[in-house]
């Protein structure tokens, strides 16, 4: 299992714990909060009591293999099970206070997750509109990031024509995934919208100019599924044609 997650622990400044996957329970009947831990790596000799605030970080690796910080909080422990040397997971319980500007989220935590374990998601199976295409995406921006080293030119998969399926398109993250997929490959980022798909754009255009010599080939344009999906198909061809990609249509 490649490394994709490390949920590190610390109380009062010392590594109480660092595993591979942290879940945050969604049943909370009250104010306090329920972590489970899973795939312990590391159990230092550190005790956590009740009333004591515990820290915890989450980081995850870019595609080249960077670490990037995804969360962060403190805990005010109320309770937790007894660690078992014989099992990999344990949680606890408390009020979670966020210090910062990222906010904890478990959907982003679950794709890497996935990743670690050499899965991914079924896109087109997710619902319409669903948070877990918005959280997918969002993984992928920690993963690819907007940053010119990363989203350039160099990392473009190589080839005179892109071929992205129009019948696939019902929203507008349909076209944003599988035109990412296309020119760069799985797990790529190329924003959550119309306007931040186009920012994507600029960042290449502002490192190579043009791209007349590249064609998008759209099949199945014949079957695209309604009227508003059609609408998504049309805003998005306008992009690249400001951007003078070659078109092609495919019925």
């Amino acid at each position: 299992m490649k490394k994709k997650l490390k949920v590190i622990i610390t109380s009062d400044e010392k590594k109480f714990v660092e595993c591979s996957y942290i879940e945050l329970d969604s049943y909370a009947p009250n104010t306090s909060r329920k972590l489970l831990f899973k795939n312990l790596k590391i159990k230092n000799d550190v005790k956590i009591y009740y009333g004591q605030f515990i820290t915890i970080d989450i980081w995850g690796w870019r595609k080249d293999n960077k670490r990037i910080w995804l969360s962060g909080f403190k805990m005010l422990v109320f309770d937790g099970n007894e660690e078992d040397e014989e099992k990999s997971d344990f949680w606890l319980s408390g009020l979670i206070y966020c210090n910062n500007e990222v906010d904890y989220n478990q959907g982003i935590i679950d794709v890497f997750n996935l990743w670690q374990q050499g899965k991914d998601i079924d896109w087109f199976e997710l619902p319409l509109g669903s948070y877990l295409k918005k959280d997918y995406i969002d993984a992928c921006y920690f993963y690819s990031t907007l940053n010119p080293s990363i989203i350039s030119m160099s990392s473009i998969i190589e080839k005179d024509v892109y071929e992205i399926d129009a019948s696939l398109i019902k929203e507008d993250r349909d076209f944003i995934y599988l035109a990412s997929r296309e020119l760069f490959g799985n797990r790529a980022y190329m924003g959550h919208s119309f306007h931040t798909f186009k920012d994507c754009l600029i960042i290449l255009f502002d490192e190579r100019g043009y791209f007349q010599d590249k064609k998008i080939r759209f099949l199945n344009v014949s079957k695209i599924f309604d009227s508003k999906s059609l609408s998504i198909f049309e805003d998005f061809k306008k992009i690249f044609i400001n951007f003078k990609f070659g078109i092609e249509e495919m019925a």
